[in-house]
């Protein structure tokens, strides 16, 4: 028996971590301090709180009532969100506040105690308790990857490790990972269930009619990349008459070209864009009519949850090359031509070279990235005839073009397939609805 407990009560401090940024504050939070959640946003908490008292209790974390916050525990957290605490042991608790209101709010954290063998915790009136869980949908499949069996497959004398029965594998980061789980893990081979709905009207009511269908490429320090499923439409990668009426002219300079300022304003801002047209070939007499009331992202709700990053603009001068060898030139040994720029920071993109070499099944195409037409029975995109974000070093105005294989015959005012490419934000959390399939997407709740 104890001698006395407090029944309800929060001996807790509160550590404090910017999770975006990975940067420690070290602010310690005393009982009483309150939480301000932005509007429409959210936080993360590194909650610590200590028994003081003489034994054993049980322990529930807690937060005052608040409609338009929830508090969930992550499933990663290294502590649960309950259960039995020890004399001066401590706790760390992995939380996200979520606030859904257009104002700001504030909750207060605390920890409701009780008897090793008592019964229901005592709740004081006006505290929730934490009984749910979040689940990121990062995490989510990185479980699906972590938890399945596993099969070690050697391509150009490298070893990957593949999880063929959920269609994952871990790329190694191009061979420059000791660990063989030490990369980004991929969505590989012919069909993976890797479909999702994104760019929603209505994410309370997913369907055909009001997303679109989008495809997972994979996981990438933390963050899930994925691509629309459909190109918006065959597009010149840059034809300067797009941003000035007065010039024609172009260049495979990726942080100033004219489809970088289409996707990241026109068809960024796309419901209220309305209907522009688009200029392509070397005098820009082609055009295109692009409707971005419909083609666009459809509203903040789905920009909040595109996540902003630096992407390389390092590229090669040959696609005779292993995907192992055209992921090192992107990331790290590559090239741009002259005094172009190395690197563009954003949020909508294209896929890689390398994307679409890992997206093969490496364990039935051993080829270098120019002879994939041998491997397109084995690539789940090989029907995504794409212009790279990655250009050609050596020449000003080519651009590295996928046609079921990897080969520089694109000028980059000629009109190609675009599929708009980007990272959703770390937190955004699986709806547990939908298993992938083109029929049953994955779903995601903001």
């Amino acid at each position: 028996m104890l001698g006395v407990i407090k029944l309800y009560q929060s001996y807790a401090l509160s550590n404090y971590m910017d999770s975006i940024s990975s940067v420690t504050y070290n602010v310690f939070i005393e009982e009483g301090t309150s939480v301000t959640i932005p509007s429409n946003s959210y936080k993360i908490v590194y909650y610590m709180f200590n028994n003081t008292n003489p034994g054993t209790v049980r322990y529930n974390v807690a937060y005052t009532t608040n409609s338009k916050v929830t508090v969930k525990a992550f499933t990663n957290s290294e502590e649960s969100v309950s259960g039995l605490i020890e004399e001066n042991e401590r706790k760390y608790i992995k939380l996200i506040l979520k606030n859904t209101s257009s104002t700001s709010q504030t909750v207060q954290l605390s920890t409701v105690l009780g008897y090793e063998n008592g019964g229901d915790l005592i709740v004081p009136n006006n505290i929730t308790l934490v009984d749910e869980v979040f689940t990121s949908f990062e995490s989510y499949i990185t479980n699906l990857y972590n938890n399945s069996s596993k099969t070690i497959i050697t391509n150009n004398g490298i070893t990957y490790n593949t999880a063929s029965i959920v269609s994952l594998m871990n790329d190694r980061l191009g061979n420059n990972a000791t660990d063989i789980d030490g990369g980004n893990i991929r969505y590989y081979g012919k069909s993976p269930n890797n479909y999702i709905y994104f760019n929603c009207s209505d994410y309370s009511n997913q369907t055909s009619n009001t997303c679109e269908l989008w495809r997972i490429i994979g996981i990438f320090n933390g963050k899930v990349k994925i691509m629309r499923n459909e190109s918006i439409g065959n597009l010149a990668y840059d034809q300067d008459k797009n941003l000035d009426s007065t010039k024609t002219t172009y260049d495979n300079d990726w942080s100033t070209s004219s489809l970088k300022w289409l996707l990241n304003e026109k068809y960024y801002y796309g419901n209220t864009s309305g209907t522009i047209t688009y200029y392509s070939g070397t005098t820009g007499t082609t055009s295109t009519s692009l409707d971005m009331t419909k083609i666009g992202i459809k509203n903040n709700a789905t920009r909040n949850i595109i996540s902003e990053e630096v992407y390389s603009l390092l590229g090669w001068n040959s696609s005779s090359v292993y995907v192992n060898g055209i992921y090192s030139y992107e990331n790290s040994t590559g090239k741009v031509y002259s005094s172009h720029s190395t690197s563009w920071t954003g949020k909508i993109a294209l896929i890689y070279p390398s994307d679409y070499g890992y997206a093969v099944d490496l364990n039935q195409c051993n080829q270098v990235l120019n002879e994939y037409t041998k491997c397109v029975n084995y690539n789940w995109m090989n029907n995504s005839d794409n212009s790279f974000i990655t250009s050609h070093p050596f020449f000003s105005n080519y651009i590295w073009r996928l046609k079921k294989n990897i080969h520089c015959s694109g000028n980059v005012y000629e009109e190609n397939a675009v599929y708009p490419t980007l990272y959703l934000d770390p937190y955004v959390e699986i709806n547990n609805i939908g298993t992938g399939t083109s029929t049953n997407p994955y779903q995601i709740k903001l």
